[in-house]
């Protein structure tokens, strides 16, 4: 059974209410939370091609997880620096990028993204140090393989 509550603040840069969700992990009974309609980072991913010329493509890019009140979550990618592309098609497909799946909350409070179009399950659990930042273990159980990506809350200067 999953215990959520919700509590509405003020965000100092915008006028638009933010919604936090709260929910109790069995760790250590610690109060976690996720923040919704908020993007949480990956660390940096490189998108590269090395061509038997030896010309080097790259485009360096971010996992952006977001989650809504209604239970949804979306995967988009966000691009930081293109600085080597192989065209403009490549670039445009990763910011087009969109998946949207389903999170919720197992036995045990870990949070849980399911991705059924991509056969992806994230389970994740933030950190006791700094709630914002939550590593998950992603398993893709069309190849039954497994790994880890990291997310941080994006931090609005």
């Amino acid at each position: 059974m999953k215990r959520i509550r919700s509590k509405e603040k003020l965000q100092s840069e915008s006028s638009l209410p933010t919604k936090t969700l709260l929910w109790n992990t069995l760790i250590n009974n610690v109060l976690m939370k996720i923040e919704i309609n908020k993007k949480y980072l990956s660390s940096l991913i490189a998108n590269t091609d090395l061509h038997a010329g030896g010309l080097f493509f790259c485009i360096i890019y971010q996992n952006q997880l977001e989650f809504f009140e209604n239970g949804k979550v979306e995967l988009t990618k966000k691009v930081v620096d293109a600085f080597r592309p192989m065209d403009e098609h490549a670039v445009k497909q990763l910011q087009n990028y969109k998946i949207v799946g389903d999170y919720s909350f197992n036995d045990r409070g870990y949070l849980v993204c399911e991705f059924e179009d991509l056969f992806w399950t994230f389970t994740g659990v933030p950190t006791e140090k700094d709630s914002s930042i939550i590593p998950f273990n992603i398993y893709d159980s069309r190849l039954q393989n497994r790994w880890g990506e990291v997310y941080k809350l994006e931090e609005i200067i």
